[in-house]
C-alpha cells in the first residue's frame, strides 16, 4: 500500500484512500439476525451493506436497546478503544501496539491512517461512508455515541496525517 501511494504520487496524481468495509457474512450462517422480531430467529443476510450495521437488536425491532446505555455500549464495542499511540510505526512499517484483542473499527482506520503517513501523506482520506444504521443509534433521546466516535476518529486521524489531508 506504501508503495502503491508513492507511486500514484510520483506520477503527479492526487491520493484519495478509502478503508471500505465489507461484511463477510456467509450464505447460511447463523448469526442472530439484529433485524428481526423473533429473538430465536438466526441467519442473516449474505454479504450485507455495511449500512445496515445497527444495535441488536435493531432499531424498531422487539427488544431493541436504542435509546439506552446498551447501545452506546454495543458503538464503544465495535469502535474499539485504539489511539493513535497504539501503533509502532518503523519507516514504512507499521506495526500494532495496543491490546491483543482489540480488532474494532478505530484499529483498522488509524493503522491505515499511520500507513498513509507513513507514504508520505495523502490528498484525502475518508474514515467511513454509507454508515446509517451505526450512526442512527441513539443512547438517549437525542444523543448518537457513533455520531461522537466518527468525530473522535477523525480527530486521531487528523493528528496522524496533519491539517493538510481533507478527513471526511
Amino acid at each position: 500500500m506504501v508503495q502503491a501511494i508513492q507511486e500514484m504520487k510520483a506520477r503527479g496524481l492526487r491520493v484519495t484512500f478509502y478503508p471500505f468495509i465489507l461484511m463477510d457474512v456467509p450464505p447460511g450462517n447463523t448469526l442472530p439476525n439484529p433485524y428481526s422480531d423473533n429473538a430465536a430467529e438466526t441467519g442473516q443476510p449474505a454479504f450485507p451493506w455495511r449500512g445496515r450495521i445497527p444495535c441488536s437488536p435493531a432499531t424498531g425491532y422487539a427488544g431493541s436497546v436504542d435509546k439506552t446505555a446498551t447501545a452506546a455500549s454495543q458503538v464503544a464495542a465495535l469502535f474499539g478503544a485504539a489511539t493513535p499511540a497504539s501503533f509502532s510505526v518503523s519507516g514504512q512499517s507499521v506495526s500494532w501496539a495496543g491490546t491483543p484483542g482489540d480488532w474494532g473499527l478505530r484499529r483498522m482506520v488509524l493503522h491505515y491512517a499511520h500507513l498513509c503517513a507513513a507514504a508520505g501523506g495523502v490528498d484525502a482520506f475518508l474514515i467511513g461512508t454509507e454508515m446509517p444504521g451505526l450512526t442512527t443509534i441513539r443512547s438517549s433521546a437525542s444523543t448518537y455515541p457513533a455520531v461522537q466516535a466518527y468525530r473522535d476518529l477523525l480527530a486521531d486521524v487528523r493528528s496522524i496525517l496533519g491539517s493538510g489531508t481533507k478527513i471526511g
